[in-house]
């Protein structure tokens, strides 16, 4: 299951997408929260798309 975490960087919100264990999968940064929140799931939105698997991150 992704998931998606906002934070907060001095006068910016980050915004990442990860897999389950903890790995970045899509990251941006926005000027204010609800920016931050639609470009997160809208990433996620894109990662699901593409029928993405926990498989895809580890080397070949």
């Amino acid at each position: 299951m992704l998931e998606f975490v906002i934070f907060k960087r001095r006068r910016s919100y980050c915004w990442q997408v990860r897999d389950p264990n903890g790995k970045m999968v899509a990251t941006g940064t926005e000027k204010t929260r609800p920016a931050a929140r639609y470009r997160a799931y809208r990433a996620l939105f894109l990662v699901l798309s593409t029928r993405w698997q926990a498989t895809d991150l580890q080397p070949s």
